[in-house]
């Protein structure tokens, strides 16, 4: 058996969603099998700006995570995680996999499995039973239990709001690939081989047909129109059309700029002075800015009325 259909046969057989094996290792007969996983998507989205990012800042993996035996081998389980960062708003963040708790050494799916049995059975027959040190398995139990009860585990809830989004993927004739993003879920869910309109529809009816995104309502895009319309054409003209606060954004602030030089071209050389180097200022939420710089901001704006009212308008 080739490598990678090696690799795709364990994938298939781990059956861990938004995962694939990417290596396997097992160096006795009787020693745990070793699997390191990589997403199937290596996407990320941005918790502060929601957009989907594929800049890679850094790699680093798990300590050895346990995971339900396989044909009676223990099963050890390597997450290769990536750092993103966001190129729409510079934040670093690192997507935490569902099927792995933060701080757990034992998938959900373990962790679960092991509490069914040690309700009916108790914590030292269990950890027997699963390979266990019995005093590790009864502290991963409780944390388990409180972590259910401060967050019980729910299924994902019906999609109502899905963005579109776009990434450059190649230098071809059609370089952008459209993702599809479920917004009310915080997830990826596709991404389709080209951005063209007819993809995207295709994939909407599909997805509306099969009653996967059968109760979308809102449809977040960016400017170009060929999203909305494929979005419209599929779920009617009653389907909201958002267009995400980013481009917003990004068109009102490279208007303020704009606005800023022109002034800055009309005054004297002398004048000038006061608006060189505060791009940064004008463009900065009030919350980042240090008691010195909201004075310094508040000052230019008595002195530029106009930058001060898009400034404010900006802020709404």
């Amino acid at each position: 058996m080739a490598e990678n259909q090696r690799l795709d046969f364990w994938t298939e057989l781990l059956h861990l969603e938004g995962f694939r094996v990417a290596h396997i290792r097992q160096d006795a007969p009787d020693d745990p099998l070793r699997l390191t996983l990589v997403p199937s998507l290596p996407l990320g989205l941005c918790p502060q700006c929601h957009r989907v990012c594929d800049t890679v800042h850094g790699h680093r993996e798990s300590q050895p995570v346990k995971d339900l035996p396989i044909s009676g081998h223990e099963v050890n389980l390597i997450f290769r995680l990536s750092q993103f960062q966001c190129p729409h708003c510079s934040r670093y963040f690192t997507p935490t996999p569902e099927a792995w708790p933060q701080g757990a050494h034992a998938t959900e799916r373990f962790l679960e499995h092991a509490a069914r049995f040690i309700r009916i059975s108790d914590i030292a027959n269990v950890a027997l039973v699963l390979g266990v040190p019995e005093k590790t398995l009864e502290a991963w139990y409780y944390d388990y239990v409180e972590r259910q009860r401060r967050e019980p585990l729910t299924p994902p809830r019906p999609i109502q709001q899905i963005g579109i989004d776009e990434l450059r993927i190649n230098q071809g004739a059609n370089p952008y690939a459209a993702v599809i993003v479920d917004h009310t879920n915080q997830r990826v869910l596709e991404v389709l081989e080209n951005r063209l309109k007819d993809t995207v529809q295709d994939y909407l009816q599909r997805g509306r047909d099969s009653g996967f995104l059968a109760g979308v309502i809102e449809v977040t895009t960016d400017m170009w129109g060929s999203y909305g319309e494929a979005a419209q054409e599929v779920f009617g003209k009653q389907v909201r059309i958002t267009i995400d606060r980013f481009h917003v954004m990004k068109n009102f602030q490279e208007h303020l700029t704009a606005v800023r030089r022109e002034i800055q071209r009309t005054l004297s050389k002398e004048e000038a002075k006061a608006l060189k180097g505060t791009r940064w200022l004008w463009l900065t939420n009030q919350e980042n800015l240090s008691r010195a710089e909201e004075a310094e901001l508040a000052a230019l704006g008595e002195q530029f009325p106009l930058l001060k009212q898009l400034r404010e308008q900006r802020d709404k």
